[in-house]
């Protein structure tokens, strides 16, 4: 199994090495950026919201959605006890944050 074949990116197993490197650069950005975003907001954010941080153009941030709650997930985040929030079709979201631990301030 070569390098490329190893490694867990969101690349197809078809593509050639250089989107496997893409993928790789991409993914660790995103997770940067969310754990900044969400470091930046100890009130904790829902998964619209966070999207929405991340891909600005609103089309983009309701399509990556799922992307933005995996990262969140990988950031660590928790839950915040009792706390929700209306997503944009008016339902009830959970509202994540990161643990004190990890931002030092209780969300």
């Amino acid at each position: 199994m070569s390098q490329v074949e190893a490694l867990p990116f969101p690349a197809r197993a078809t593509d050639p090495h250089t989107s496997h490197k893409a993928a790789a650069r991409r993914r660790d950005t995103l997770a940067h950026r969310t754990k900044v975003i969400l470091s930046q907001h100890p009130e904790g954010l829902t998964d619209w919201e966070l999207a929405g941080l991340l891909y600005p153009d609103p089309l983009e941030a309701a399509r990556r959605k799922p992307s933005a709650a995996k990262r969140r997930q990988e950031a660590g985040a928790v839950p915040v006890p009792g706390l929700t929030r209306k997503s944009p079709t008016g339902d009830a979201c959970i509202v994540w944050a990161l643990p004190a631990e990890v931002t030092g301030v209780q969300p």
